[in-house]
């Protein structure tokens, strides 16, 4: 078992996009913050933000 936490984030990332990571991705790349982006349109915002409330 690979200890993710002391690859370099471009190796973590390759990974996931070849498939061979596919569950908890969370304190891997040791060093670097782990963030999610959700990009929508502006009539979807306030139901959005009500939702993560």
């Amino acid at each position: 078992m690979n200890d993710y936490r002391l690859m370099k984030s471009k190796e973590v990332r390759e990974l996931i996009r070849n498939r061979e990571i596919t569950g908890q991705t969370s304190g891997m790349a040791k060093g670097f913050t782990q963030a999610n982006l959700v990009i929508l349109k502006k009539e979807h915002a306030v139901g959005f933000l009500l939702f993560c409330q």
